[in-house]
């Protein structure tokens, strides 16, 4: 995506968000995007440090981030960074709208007994096309992200489809679909309503923390 298709910090955000997705993640170069775009150093930093992350020790840089938590939860936190940036300039509703998905799809992910983190990106992801204003086939493009998640956001079937139809149904109140895709994953509709609540809940804490 060049910069003549989005605004720079957009562009900024997205590459950050590419090279966090990488099978490894290089802090270094991850350092060296940082540097173009100071707000996503202190958005980061600002979110691991708030009492909504609730850690024991204090994050200062990427390393020390790395460090404490693992690339797995690096992932997470700065996926979550780079939702908010890419909301700057639209209605907060839609950023909220992206946590509640990338919340929900985990908590309905692990409740059926799988808990990679694709699902959560799967939710988070979902919003992608109005936060970039470009079809969603055409927002993916060159972004590297886990193929499961790419098939589910196209709208293939898969694992990842199953769990984001059940989240976009219960947004919907579309009840008996709810009911009927909650059964195919092993869970009942009270397992959904208390991970729909669950994940309100962590929404508005997160993005309290990162405002």
């Amino acid at each position: 995506m060049s910069s003549g298709e989005l605004p720079r910090f957009k562009v900024n955000y997205l590459r950050f968000l590419q090279e966090t997705q990488r099978p490894q993640i290089d802090v270094d170069r991850l350092e060296r995007i940082i540097k173009h775009e100071v707000s996503l150093s202190v958005k980061l930093l600002s979110l691991l440090n708030s009492a909504a992350f609730g850690l024991s020790q204090q994050v200062t840089s990427l390393k020390r981030a790395l460090l404490l938590l693992g690339e797995d939860r690096l992932r997470k936190w700065a996926s979550v960074v780079v939702l908010a940036g890419l909301g700057e300039d639209q209605p907060s509703e839609l950023a909220v709208t992206g946590l509640i998905r990338a919340q929900f799809c985990e908590f309905l992910s692990s409740a059926a007994g799988d808990t990679r983190l694709d699902y959560f990106l799967t939710g988070m992801l979902s919003i992608l096309d109005a936060l970039v204003g470009q079809p969603m086939e055409k927002a993916l493009e060159g972004l590297f992200v886990p193929e499961s998640v790419r098939k589910a956001l196209l709208g293939e079937c898969n694992s990842e489809r199953s769990v984001l139809d059940l989240v976009l149904a219960y947004e919907r109140g579309a009840w008996g679909d709810i009911a009927e895709r909650a059964h195919a994953l092993g869970l009942d509709e009270p397992d959904v309503t208390n991970a729909y609540r669950d994940a309100v809940s962590w929404a508005n804490d997160v993005f309290g923390a990162g405002r």
